[in-house]
């Protein structure tokens, strides 16, 4: 399953009037940082790529409308989401402009794994030195 967050309702709805098009089950969630869609396709599904292109497009779409609300002496924030081994999910702040440089060259998805592999290793630690695992 695919997890997007969004900080405006018009682009979450815009994303979901999208998946109800292309007929691809989602449910919606609050969170205290925004609304999350979840995605109900395997990751190694084809059209994760098209939706990652989409949710990309509408993320621009929210960088502007920060802008245009001229938020002046404040930072744009987005997050990172982080699930824990006990099935918490906490989120990292990050800068939306790292987070912009991020989405360049690395998916959503591709992002999701690496923090989740961090966290694993964070819970799970193994001090054995890398060439003994």
């Amino acid at each position: 399953m695919l997890e997007y967050i969004f900080f405006d309702d018009k682009l979450q709805y815009q994303f979901c009037d999208y998946l109800r098009n292309k007929q691809i089950g989602f449910s919606l969630a609050d969170d205290s940082m925004g609304q999350l869609v979840n995605v109900q396709l395997p990751d190694d599904d084809p059209q994760c790529e098209q939706l990652d292109e989409v949710y990309d497009g509408l993320m621009e779409q929210q960088e502007i409308l920060l802008q245009e609300e001229d938020c002046e002496g404040t930072q744009a924030v987005t997050a990172i989401t982080i699930h824990l081994k006990d099935g918490a999910t906490v989120y990292a702040n990050i800068e939306a402009e790292l987070m912009n440089r991020l989405l360049a060259v690395i998916s959503p998805e591709e992002i999701s794994n690496l923090v989740d592999a961090i966290a694993s290793a964070i819970e799970n630690r193994d001090t054995k030195p890398l060439c003994k695992r």
